[in-house]
This record gives structure tokens, C-alpha cells and sequence, in this order.
């Protein structure tokens, strides 16, 4: 059964390197309802479960799996600098993923799915690859 808390505290714990090389962290959470629990993250200190947010999530045990962040109240203007720095504003721009975009045309291009004309026009898949990023970043 879903549950809904503020985090009242948040302590790392531990990391566990898997096999493949990736590191998984294990922070304990105390929420202000009482509830006490484990969960792993890939950041050391993510910023969604730092003191303060509210979170939905299950809980076994010890084992906690957040569903989902909730957010946070929007705050006026003038708090928007200090919300920024506190890492509680998300700005992805079109930019971030100009180097996704080529590296996936040319994946495509050497896998054979284009055809060989393509390869001369790598900057036309590259940017059409980047234009529909565009589209579904703008969906959000």
C-alpha cells in the first residue's frame, strides 16, 4: 500500500558496486510519519530524498522503493534563484543532447539501419534525431 511523508532525515549508509561496474548507494530514511526505511539510489545524495521532500512509497520490512516525487509547492519569483541552487528546478535545454543525437546517427548509419547516401548526410539524421528530442521535451 502506497504511502505519502515528509523526510525528516536522510543518512548514507552504504554503496554496493553490482557486476557490470555500476554503483548502487543505500541511504536510511526517518519520515515524519514515524516510518523508517532503506533505499538505494545511483547518486551518492540525491536531491529527492533530502530532508524536507515529500515522497510516495511502499515499504517491506526495511526495504523502502519510492513510487514517485511529489512536487514541491511552487514558490513566488523572488525564491526562484534559491530554489534553482537547492537543485529542486529541473532545466533541460535542447543542448543536452546535441552529442546523444550524433552518436545515435552514426550508431545507426555503422549498424546498416540508413543507407549509405545517409552517411553523407549524417548532420540531416543527427538534426532530425535532435528536432524530435525537441518535440517530446516541449510535450512535458
Amino acid at each position: 500500500m502506497s504511502k505519502s511523508s515528509k523526510i525528516a532525515q536522510c543518512l548514507f549508509k552504504s554503496e554496493w558496486r553490482n557486476p557490470s561496474g555500476g554503483i548502487v548507494y543505500y541511504h536510511d530514511l526517518v519520515l515524519e510519519n514515524g516510518d523508517r526505511g532503506s533505499v538505494g539510489k545511483k547518486d551518492k545524495m540525491p536531491a529527492e530524498i533530502q530532508p524536507g521532500r515529500t515522497i510516495t512509497y511502499t515499504i517491506e520490512g526495511t526495504k523502502m522503493k519510492i513510487e514517485r516525487e511529489n512536487q514541491q509547492p511552487q514558490q513566488s519569483a523572488s525564491a526562484a534563484p534559491a530554489a534553482k541552487a537547492s537543485g529542486y528546478v529541473k532545466t533541460v535545454k535542447h543542448t543536452d543532447y546535441l552529442g546523444y543525437s550524433y552518436g545515435y546517427a552514426k550508431d545507426l548509419i555503422i549498424a546498416g539501419k540508413t543507407t549509405k547516401k545517409d552517411m553523407e548526410n549524417l548532420k540531416l539524421v543527427a538534426e532530425t534525431i535532435y528536432a524530435h528530442i525537441g518535440e517530446l521535451i516541449k510535450q512535458e
